[in-house]
């Protein structure tokens, strides 16, 4: 037996063997036999595990060291780190650097474990296999480590301050108020269809004529404003601006232009295309810039000045209302307007 090549060595736990251990099994090249084993101090190699992570719970990771230990001459290899590791999930495995210390040589490397189960879950024992030496091979496996596990943390439980448990589902809005809601955007969606075609048509020439003429319309107005006499008071900004905007509205009924958005200089120009004669044109010109004057340039004109104004806009109106053909006459008598001034066929002069 004396003669035979040791192969293997089989070395359990991490103490040294004492003289009074069981005797090793040792494989040889030709059989088996059975030594007793001798003191010869602590094992070639040794392999540790220690828990890092204090109060491991289920479900959260832990981290744990696993420690090797090998002496000089000595070729280790290993832990190996199976997965799973019992009831352990190794979620991470960082290998530590080796350091030579007195003639031995030692590495820590760092686990990250998870389970969840609770309760009593170790880490199994790890293997590690050597080579010694004088050329023997063997493996070295660790006491397991004993794991208590806690319960998992309950919900909302030592959360940071800047973060806060789920809150309750919130319920749905009742049933009377998604209709109510409905109806008041399909009622907004349905005005907003209407102003829009209205301005287009208005745009194209196409919008249906009120049921009274613009002429008459816009002298009424004109009569109205006359009864309120804000010039008497001063208040000629007024007086202009509602001026300027019932010769503007006349203007979109009579010759079917754009005239409340449009500039003076803008308006006259569109009104080149109209039938409107040149002196009428003069006309509301004067009178549609001195009302600019009055509402942007702080022009202020006299009471006298604003009558004259206003009367030549009331026979600017009449002046250019088309008069009706009459079945079997040419021309017919038109009806008189203040002062006497009369309405001529197509915007001509008296």
């Amino acid at each position: 037996m004396k003669s035979c090549a040791v192969r293997t060595l089989l070395v359990i736990g991490c103490l040294a063997v004492p003289a009074s251990a069981p005797a090793l099994q040792v494989e040889t090249a030709a059989n088996t036999a059975v030594v007793q084993a001798e003191p010869a101090g602590p094992p070639p190699v040794a392999v540790e595990i220690a828990m890092v992570t204090p109060k491991p719970q289920a479900g959260r990771p832990v981290e744990i060291a696993v420690r090797t230990r090998a002496q000089a001459g000595v070729t280790l290899s290993g832990p190996a780190y199976p997965q799973p590791l019992g009831e352990w999930v190794i979620l991470k495995a960082a290998q530590g650097k080796t350091k030579n210390q007195r003639g031995t040589r030692t590495r820590e490397d760092r686990l990250t474990l998870l389970t969840y189960s609770q309760g009593d879950v170790p880490v199994p024992s790890l293997t590690a296999r050597f080579r010694s030496a004088d050329g023997q091979t063997g493996e070295y496996r660790s006491a397991p480590l004993p794991v208590q596990v806690q319960p998992p943390p309950v919900p909302g439980a030592n959360l940071p301050k800047f973060l806060h448990d789920l809150k309750r589902p919130v319920g749905f809005f009742p049933l009377w108020l998604v209709v109510v809601g409905a109806l008041l955007l399909g009622a907004g969606l349905a005005g907003g269809l209407w102003y829009f075609r209205r301005k287009q048509r208005l745009a194209e020439g196409q919008e249906s004529r009120p049921s009274l003429p613009p002429d008459v319309l816009a002298r009424q107005r004109l009569e109205t404003l006359r009864a309120r006499n804000y010039p008497a008071s001063g208040e000629f900004k007024i007086f202009y601006s509602e001026l300027s905007d019932i010769l503007r509205r006349y203007v979109e009924g009579r010759f079917r232009v754009q005239a409340m958005d449009r500039t003076t200089l803008e308006l006259m120009r569109n009104l080149k295309s109209t039938d409107l004669q040149r002196p009428e044109s003069a006309v509301l010109r004067e009178v549609l810039e001195r009302s600019d004057m009055v509402k942007f340039a702080k022009f202020r004109p006299g009471e006298k000045e604003a009558d004259l104004d206003w009367r030549s806009a009331d026979d600017w109106i009449v002046r250019t209302t088309p008069v009706p053909a009459v079945p079997g006459n040419e021309t017919s008598a038109p009806e008189p307007g203040p002062g006497g001034a009369t309405p001529l066929q197509k915007g001509g002069r008296p």
